[in-house]
């Protein structure tokens, strides 16, 4: 792995490894990046990180900066999927779901999401 301009690459592996890593701990108030507690955050990296190596080189602190922009980008196309899709996926559950759909039909999250559509 190596870093240009502050990114990743190759980043369609990396993206794909995070996307994995979102999907084994689908969390009830993670229904948008922000939602999502920095605890869990942590976890996800934790996570990710334990597939990957970099150069010594380069400090952790820059590999997770990169990180944080990638997996604001790719948590958020995930949700935008299953909120478009409305079919609860396997990974999932119950509960999760319930309070996604919940969050996403609240008048707060529509006024926001038609404001960031408007920009």
């Amino acid at each position: 792995m190596f870093m240009k301009h502050r990114e990743l690459h190759p980043s369609h592996f990396r993206a794909r490894r995070m996307t994995k890593v979102f999907k084994r701990w689908m969390i009830p108030e993670g229904y948008c990046w922000k939602s999502v507690p920095p605890h869990h955050k942590d976890q996800y990296w934790r996570q990710w990180k334990v597939f990957f190596r970099w150069d010594d080189a380069i400090p952790e602190d820059l590999v997770r900066a990169a990180y944080d922009r990638l997996a604001g980008t790719r948590y958020t196309a995930l949700m935008h999927k299953l909120k478009k899709s409305r079919v609860q996926p396997v990974f999932v559950t119950d509960e999760a779901w319930r309070r996604y759909l919940q969050s996403w039909e609240s008048e707060d999250f529509q006024a926001r999401s038609r404001q960031a559509t408007r920009e």
